[in-house]
């Protein structure tokens, strides 16, 4: 039986951190599960990057369970145990919250290793659209005896806990009441700007917490009743939020585009399917005419095309990143909002996180983090030095830190093929 749990906002505990054993076990297996989802998401059931990954998980799983359960509370960007999160932040482990929290897992306990198949069928569950997984029942229905998927010896090794968000929206409150009424009055009345600094202030918040703006656009939703007049809010709500992740510090402004970006894709999904090849100028297809176009659609093309370009194909190579960047800019203004285009730019950088590069150092590297301000400084990973040897440690700089000295003046100079390298990127994200 799948348990059912609520986590409130205040989960996020200001608790010591983790100490270094189980700080350790928990990254350890979060690296391992999301290199595994990756694989399990992007390759073919029998692929051996698959059967490698799993392989590498249950081993993973294997050491970390042979004392005791694994026992994880899942937050929007990390996971926790006994209520504390490792006392050093970890790329693998923010990702692979994101990607439980997004299907509404709010805990998963792990008792033993279970076996490969296993493993795959759970990450394929996690790998899915969040929309068709719950059109399906949720993940919580899915895994469990009920779900037709898994079985009773699996269902002992892994246990997934569910979000209530029913329970969630009566008991979580988004912020002082007054303040809220204000700023739903502005959106719906089509005067987004004319709110006030408290407002403003709590918009910032809330945009950027993925958890309490999709509870807002919820609220908004009902404020509004009709599908017109909660379309025109919505519009409203995006592009003041737009302006407030702006003016925001590079970290947190990022973060608010990715949430109202998962905000505009789970409200609007049948009409951005629909329309996503349509252009601004008109152009594109279906062979429809619009007036103009929602931005849930024009994020969406921009992202497609993008995703599209950067992918190997069978009639066509990969592009660099940087010439995507390049085409997409050459177009602004005409096929694609040429204020969404450069948001698209400052979020994902010219050097997009598993992008091989040469440094002007002739060292090779691999990015880890885009660095917003300046995006040929991101934060990488040395791969190989300047005399084309591999680095055994493989070393982690910050590109950025680097300014202050001539000298030490650090920069990406041109992305490369990562198999040319025989680097797999997903080792790294």
């Amino acid at each position: 039986m799948i348990l059912v749990t609520c986590l409130t906002m205040t989960d996020a505990t200001t608790q010591e951190p983790l100490d270094a054993e189980h700080g350790d076990r928990l990254i350890g297996f979060a690296r391992t599960c999301a290199v595994a989802v990756r694989a399990v998401s992007l390759y073919p059931a029998k692929h051996p990057a698959v059967d490698a990954a799993l392989a590498r998980l249950v081993d993973c799983v294997t050491t970390i369970t042979a004392s005791e359960a694994l026992r994880a509370t899942v937050l929007p960007h990390t996971l926790l145990i006994d209520g504390r999160a490792p006392a050093k932040a970890d790329p693998a482990l923010a990702k692979l919250a994101t990607a439980l929290h997004l299907h509404r897992i709010s805990g998963l306990t792990v008792r033993n290793a279970g076996d490969a198949s296993m493993w795959q069928q759970l990450l394929a569950l996690v790998g899915r659209p969040t929309e068709e997984i719950r059109e399906a029942g949720g993940i919580g229905h899915l895994w469990s005896e009920s779900g037709g998927i898994t079985n009773a010896t699996y269902l002992r090794s892994v246990e997934v806990r569910e979000v209530d968000y029913e329970q969630l929206l009566r008991n979580q409150a988004l912020g002082d009441p007054l303040t809220l009424e204000e700023m739903f009055d502005r959106l719906e009345s089509g005067t987004p700007e004319a709110m006030g600094s408290a407002a403003q202030a709590l918009l910032a918040e809330i945009v950027a917490d993925a958890e309490k703006l999709e509870l807002f656009g919820v609220k908004l939703a009902e404020r509004c009743g009709g599908r017109a007049a909660h379309a025109d809010a919505l519009t409203h709500l995006l592009r003041q939020a737009v302006d407030v992740a702006g003016g925001a510090d590079a970290g947190s402004g990022s973060e608010s585009l990715r949430n109202l970006a998962e905000l505009l894709t789970g409200l609007d999904a049948p009409t951005v399917a629909f329309e996503h090849h349509l252009r601004v100028d008109g152009t594109g297809y279906p062979d429809v005419r619009r007036p103009s176009l929602n931005l849930a659609t024009m994020l969406t093309g921009i992202a497609d095309v993008y995703d599209a370009m950067r992918s190997q194909r069978a009639y066509q190579q990969a592009f660099p990143s940087d010439r995507i960047l390049a085409v997409m800019k050459r177009n602004d203004g005409k096929q694609f909002d040429q204020n969404l285009v450069r948001r698209f730019v400052q979020l994902i950088g010219i050097y997009p996180p598993g992008t091989v590069v040469r440094l002007s150092t002739n060292e090779i590297a691999i990015v880890l983090q885009v660095h917003a301000p300046d995006p040929h400084r991101p934060r990488v990973r040395i791969l190989r030095d300047s005399q084309g040897r591999r680095v055994p440690s493989e070393p982690t700089r910050h590109l950025w830190k680097t300014l202050d000295g001539a000298e030490d003046d650090v920069h990406v100079t041109t992305p490369l093929h990562a198999a040319d390298y025989g680097v797999d990127p997903l080792e790294y994200l």
